[in-house]
């Protein structure tokens, strides 16, 4: 036994005290034999290791992070108080087990211990840094970046790992979901700034860089000011920063300006940023720019404003064009009995400023996507040459008007009526703006070339097309750079009131886009006036090339036949049975389909021809001509309306049949009547 003693010294001393009794040959006691060993520094020793084994233990308890060592087999010899409450395991549930088999979840257990084998052997350089997944006694995987080293003996055999892990799960999560954070900001479609709480940009998204022009370089510790674009006044500013003053978050439009100058409307919203006292530190502020969803906006009202045009015009049409027949009509009629060269030549022009009328109307309901777009090949110079020399009448004498027209083989697909109200339009305009010009000119030209880099920019589409280019170009007034957009927008004039109505260079511009082509408006050459340039994309498919539809001259009279005149304006049926009476036939007048069934069942023997109106109340023409061939199939007919041709021709059954437009002129109404009789 150890018993403890005190030596003279007053030093503690430690013996080992081993007795032994000796017993007699009886078996009775006899002496002791006492053995007696100074164990003092062996104590000492035991002591002081037991002291730093504990002080080691606690070294180990109060680390902050995992510690393990591995013998060479992989067996727990070590582990510390963090590296169990990580794992939930007890001391004597880890030691001197293997750590792969307890410690790893399945799906990397053999790829690590595959590793840490070729450690032992020495084939394999070991990694001193390194994340592995752990699972817990619960099932749960914990992420642990580890830092290691190998463990030797005297010889320099390795003999072991030992290991000190962190737990990085929460701080990988947390990593995770800032790295997403990030990208979305990053990558989001709106602009993102961050300041301080003096104003100075401390970050910009991408967003922010492509909306404004700005790089980061360029921003990086300035103000926001930057992109202030003089729209607000001082109380703009003033109530926003008193909201966010008080901590608040502020949303509103804004027009703000970009690196080059531009403008655009924006919505933006800021917000305080706030550290844990609840003290704003930062502010930030989203911006998402409004141009798209303006120019929408803007395009949505145009469709409406066109949808009204097509509304008011599709209403008019009828009776506006059956009104402009009686007048044609009546001047017809004036004229063939007047002998006054005066007279004649006024009732001529009348007659012109009729068909002008008609054709205002063509081009509204084409415009407003109502009316019927006939295409032909067009030989564009000698189209233009003509419609110039047309409406050379129009232009007051003191105006120079030059026409630079060089290729003649140049052909097109297109409506030569639309086309001539688009070449007129364009000369009306250029005629407005020269008026008060000390040497007015104007100057109209045709060339085969290639689009502008600017215009090829702004529609790609332009881009190795062969194009015609119809520049009409003046030396007037010009145009404002604020009016430039909204020029092409119905119902927008700059004309003073009563000599414009919005809708001229609207019409144009319908007119291009339905011949797929482009139209641009610039300063002239010198800066002042103004340039319309027109592309149209060739066309070398070949064939026969349209004509206008205007008749010539000719009035061919008729040889006595009947023909049953339908109409419900009575105005346009008297004065037709004057007309068709005029050229020498016999006339049954009907005012609606109804009638006119019943006038053919009791007449029809007599009856050569039908000559109907589209639109009519009780029974229009179309029904009417279908009940009417269920008693002769073979009874011929003509179509004329006051709205729209293709009305007509939108039934199979009538696919054939001819239709003339109101107001018609005699002679083309005389020609389609011996057609058709003939035929």
């Amino acid at each position: 036994m150890e018993k403890r003693y005190f030596h003279k010294d007053g030093s503690i001393l430690w013996i080992n005290l081993t007795a032994s009794l000796v017993m007699t040959d009886d078996g009775r006691p006899d002496y002791f034999i006492a053995a007696i060993e100074n164990i003092s520094t062996r104590k000492k020793l035991s002591q002081q290791l037991m002291h730093e084994r504990n002080l080691a233990r606690k070294y180990l308890d109060v680390a902050g992070v995992m510690i393990v060592a591995l013998d060479f087999d992989g067996r727990i010899t070590l582990i510390n108080k963090r590296g169990l409450d990580i794992l939930g395991y007890e001391e004597n549930e880890l030691l001197h087990k293997n750590w792969f088999d307890i410690c790893l979840p399945t799906e990397v257990k053999e790829k690590v211990q595959a590793v840490f084998n070729r450690l032992m052997l020495g084939g394999l350089e070991i990694v001193n840094y390194y994340e592995n997944p752990v699972v817990t006694r619960a099932g749960e995987n914990r992420i642990v970046a580890f830092h290691n080293a190998l463990l030797t003996d005297d010889q320099g055999n390795i003999t072991g790992l030992i290991s000190s892990g962190e737990d990085v799960t929460e701080r990988k999560v947390a990593a995770e979901k800032l790295l997403k954070l990030s990208q979305a900001v990053e990558q989001s479609g709106e602009a993102v700034m961050i300041t301080d709480v003096d104003g100075a940009i401390e970050y910009i998204n991408n967003a922010f860089s492509l909306i404004t022009g700005y790089s980061r370089e360029e921003v990086i510790g300035r103000n926001p000011r930057i992109l202030k674009s003089g729209e607000h006044g001082f109380a703009h500013y003033e109530a926003m920063w008193e909201r966010l003053s008080s901590g608040k978050v502020w949303q509103g439009r804004v027009i703000d300006k970009r690196k080059d100058g531009t403008l655009y409307p924006a919505m933006v919203t800021i917000s305080p940023l706030k550290n844990e006292d609840g003290v704003t530190t930062h502010y930030v502020g989203v911006q998402q720019s409004l141009k798209k969803y303006e120019d929408l906006e803007r395009q949505f009202h145009q469709s409406q404003k066109m949808e009204a045009i097509g509304t008011l015009v599709g209403g008019i049409a009828h009776d506006f064009n059956n009104s402009l027949a009686g007048i044609i009509s009546n001047l017809y009629l004036a004229r063939r009995h007047c002998t006054d060269p005066k007279t004649i030549k006024r009732v001529e022009n009348a007659e012109q400023l009729s068909f002008s009328a008609a054709a205002v109307i063509r081009q509204l309901l084409t415009f407003s996507r109502k009316g019927s777009v006939s295409m032909g090949l067009v030989s564009m110079a000698s189209f233009l040459k003509e419609v110039v020399k047309l409406n050379r009448v129009s232009v007051p004498e003191n105006i120079i008007i030059n026409l630079d027209v060089l290729e003649e083989g140049l052909k097109i697909k297109g409506d030569v009526n639309q086309l001539q109200q688009v070449i007129m339009n364009l000369i009306n305009n250029a005629r407005d703006a020269v008026e008060h010009v000390a040497n007015p000119e104007i100057t109209i030209s045709m060339h085969a070339k290639p689009a502008e880099s600017d215009e090829q920019a702004a529609f790609p589409k332009l881009k190795n097309r062969e194009l015609i280019c119809i520049a009409v170009e003046d030396n007037g007034c010009g145009i404002r750079q604020a009016d430039q957009e909204h020029i092409f927008e119905p119902f927008f004039t700059t004309k003073e009131q009563g000599k414009g109505t919005g809708l001229g260079l609207a019409m144009v511009f319908g007119a291009v886009k339905t011949h797929n082509g482009w139209i641009f408006s610039k300063p002239g050459k010198d800066g002042s006036g103004t340039v319309m340039k027109i592309y149209l994309p060739v066309d070398k498919s070949g064939g026969d090339l349209a004509t206008s539809q205007l008749a010539d001259d000719l009035i061919v009279e008729g040889k006595g036949e009947t023909i049953l005149l339908v109409d419900d304006n009575e105005m346009v049926l008297d004065v037709g049975r004057e007309v068709l009476e005029g050229l020498n036939y016999q006339v049954i007048s009907a005012k609606d389909g109804l009638e006119a069934v019943e006038i053919y069942g009791e007449k029809g023997a007599g009856i050569d021809m039908l000559l109907l109106d589209v639109v009519m109340p009780r029974l229009g023409g179309m029904e009417a001509l279908k009940q009417i061939r269920q008693m002769n199939p073979d009874v011929k007919a003509l179509f004329a309306t006051g709205y729209n041709k293709a009305v007509a021709t939108d039934s199979h059954e009538f696919k054939s049949e001819r239709i003339i437009s109101k107001p018609f002129a005699i002679s083309e109404l005389s020609q389609e009547i011996r057609n058709k009789l003939n035929s």
